[in-house]
């Protein structure tokens, strides 16, 4: 099974060296400014040391002893830990709890539909089953590493969440609803604050992508 690491500097966070390998070394692809860079077909080749010029990053060490050593110009790379997969998840969680809360506006939405105008009323439903959907599918593909469909689900909240302004009397109507605002603003700096983490996610996805691109073996 087929297993990949990023190793990122703090003096180059942007630029990651990813490594993709089998359990057993078996198979070694690293990849490097969106394509791969080197692959290996066993421990072997990389117990002696492997030097790659990389255009743009610089000369890409490598040597495996009881662990993968990635240095750049001499400068150690270090294995990231899980931390950018678990911030993701738990951009996940927040859009099933985004879910959660549009289900209960839509329910609230139905127990005061006699007092709403049916007009108002179709156009809140069909708003809240839109936004119902978007923020599910978001939460399931984020899961599933289809991270473009983040910006779908990000927009969506930020486009509810400034329609909002454009009647602040409302939200400013009492101290629930005000709360209610507030409790939105939070969730959206939680999501939006997150897109650095998709960016890196999907340039790494499409790196490791461009299999047919081998600069050297």
């Amino acid at each position: 099974m087929a297993t990949s690491t990023h190793y990122t500097s703090l003096s180059d966070p942007n630029n990651a060296i990813i490594v993709s390998k089998e359990n057993d070394w078996s198979s070694v692809k690293v990849y490097a400014k969106g394509s791969i860079q080197y692959q290996a077909n066993n421990a072997a080749e990389l117990r002696g040391g492997k030097t790659i010029e990389v255009d743009g990053l610089g000369s890409l060490q490598l040597y495996l002893g009881s662990e993968l050593e990635v240095r750049v110009d001499g400068v150690r790379y270090e294995a990231s830990k899980s931390e950018s997969n678990e911030k993701v998840r738990n951009v996940s969680v927040i859009f099933w709890l985004l879910t959660g809360f549009t289900a209960a506006g839509l329910l609230f939405i139905f127990m005061a539909g006699e007092m709403l105008p049916d007009e108002l009323f179709q156009i809140l439903v069909g708003m809240q089953i839109f936004a119902l959907a978007v923020y599910a599918t978001t939460a399931i593909l984020l899961r599933r590493k289809v991270y473009w469909f983040y910006f779908v689900g990000a927009g969506t909240y930020t486009f509810f969440s400034l329609l909002q302004l454009i009647d602040i009397e409302i939200v400013l109507l009492n101290f629930f609803s005000i709360m209610v605002f507030v409790i939105r603003i939070v969730f959206l700096f939680l999501v939006l604050r997150i897109l650095p983490v998709i960016l890196q996610h999907m340039r790494e996805s499409k790196a490791e992508g461009n299999d047919d691109v081998i600069l050297d073996q």
